[in-house]
């Protein structure tokens, strides 16, 4: 070993090979390294990868055939995940529900994986529009929840990704309350609807966009109370006065009609109250 060593003759090999179209990709063809080839040890991403686009991706080699550690010499490349987020998820169309899952999944092990807010779209929701980093995600793990803020500007995965990714991970033996905490996603909670309805109406004032709200919220109220703090303590939800003024709730009072004689006399001097 000791000649080779003094000769360099490790490193010239490799120099060497990297000048050669020996590389197989996905695309059918060999590439050398003027191609920058991307090789990942997840099979994957040369298996899903559409192959048009990401023809420099090195068709998947198991260990048994393939050493590693010799791979490691090549310093194969990896792709930057903003940009292969952003490059996955342009060519929606190409990709099953279930493909699309099995890549989400797949990312987590790449190298310098991380979700900020600057992060291009991956997810989609039910129409494949791509949801943003910026705001909130949200899975679609509760009908009622999902039906109530039907129609609001919620972000909201896509059904059958979030079904497939909650079976791939169960067969895949993958944690899935990692696999949301690490692309930031939320599950929905009671006071979470109740707190994005009410940020919906809140620019809004007509009587029937008023009553849309607290029927939803009664409805929510009727199923949930018992997941619901006793006195609500977030933002004042907005409701209708005698008058057909809206009043938020916590400045209107019951009127006689609930029982409430007293109070309605003493208020009776401003309706808007009542």
């Amino acid at each position: 070993d000791a000649p080779f060593k003094e000769l360099d003759f490790h490193p010239t090999i490799i120099d060497n090979l990297k000048e050669f179209y020996i590389f197989p990709s996905v695309s059918n063809t060999y590439i050398s390294f003027k191609e920058e080839p991307v090789f990942y040890e997840n099979e994957v991403f040369s298996k899903t990868l559409n192959a048009d686009v990401f023809d420099d991706v090195l068709i998947h080699i198991d260990k048994e055939t393939f050493d590693y550690t010799f791979g490691d010499n090549l310093k194969f490349l990896n792709f930057d995940n903003n940009s292969f987020f952003e490059s996955i998820s342009e060519n929606l169309e190409y990709y099953s529900a279930e493909d699309y899952a099995r890549l989400i999944i797949a990312l987590l092990s790449t190298d310098k994986f991380e979700i900020d807010e600057n992060t291009s779209g991956l997810f989609y929701d039910n129409k494949r529009k791509l949801l943003s980093f910026e705001h909130k995600i949200f899975i679609p793990d509760n009908d009622d929840f999902v039906s109530s803020i039907q129609g609001l500007k919620t972000q909201i995965i896509d059904t059958a990704l979030y079904e497939n990714l909650k079976h791939i991970c169960e067969v895949k033996e993958v944690d899935f309350e990692e696999l949301l905490e690490k692309y930031k996603l939320s599950s929905f909670t009671i006071n979470e609807v109740i707190e994005l309805l009410i940020d919906n109406y809140e620019s809004h004032t007509t009587k029937e966009e008023i009553i849309d709200l607290n029927t939803r919220l009664f409805n929510l109220f009727r199923k949930y109370k018992d997941e619901l703090t006793p006195n609500w303590g977030g933002k004042g939800i907005p409701l209708l006065s005698k008058k057909k003024s809206t009043v938020i709730a916590n400045e209107l009072y019951f009127t006689k009609d609930y029982g409430e004689k007293l109070v309605h006399q003493l208020y009776s001097y401003n309706p808007n109250k009542l």
